[in-house]
């Protein structure tokens, strides 16, 4: 099985968990199928992978 990328996002006083994301070139990720945002615009995040 392949490793699917995972992305943190502290908001609001709480981590906020997106498992639908795709990382693309120059550190942009699209979340859910969304236009993709350089993953800097998330402030405070992680990005992890599923094994």
């Amino acid at each position: 099985m392949r490793a699917k990328p995972i992305l943190e996002v502290f908001s609001d006083g709480e981590w906020h968990r997106y498992t639908d994301v795709q990382i693309l070139p120059n550190r942009y990720v699209s979340v859910n199928g969304n236009e993709p945002t350089p993953i800097e615009d998330y402030g405070d995040y992680r990005l992890t992978w599923t094994t």
